[in-house]
């Protein structure tokens, strides 16, 4: 086994590792973690204190509208796109302006 593969672990263990008061940050476009945001809801909803800092969700993934998760996580996000427009005027997410000409 090379060292890659021994690094990948099912999505569930995965998200296992995410704990209390965590900040979590995400790939974007092409390498949006799709699992993650899939799944995410299962163990977020044990936790608190977590921020998940994503750039533009190309689906309105259960994490992003569950009211559930509204005192526990702090999901931020850099573009206000169509999926994420209904979740961030009801409260569930957080848009954080961007200005990657700064960067």
């Amino acid at each position: 086994m090379n060292s890659i593969e021994s690094k990948i672990v099912e999505i569930d263990r995965a998200l296992e590792l995410i704990k209390d008061n965590f900040n979590v940050v995400t790939a974007m476009a092409a390498a949006e973690p799709t699992l993650f945001f899939e799944h995410s809801h299962k163990r977020l909803k044990l936790l608190n204190g977590v921020e998940i800092h994503c750039a533009n969700p190309s689906k309105s993934y259960k994490c992003l509208n569950s009211s559930e998760l509204v005192d526990r996580v702090s999901i931020k996000v850099m573009f206000l796109t169509n999926a994420v427009k209904q979740a961030e005027a009801a409260g569930y997410v957080h848009y954080v302006p961007q200005h990657l000409s700064q960067w």
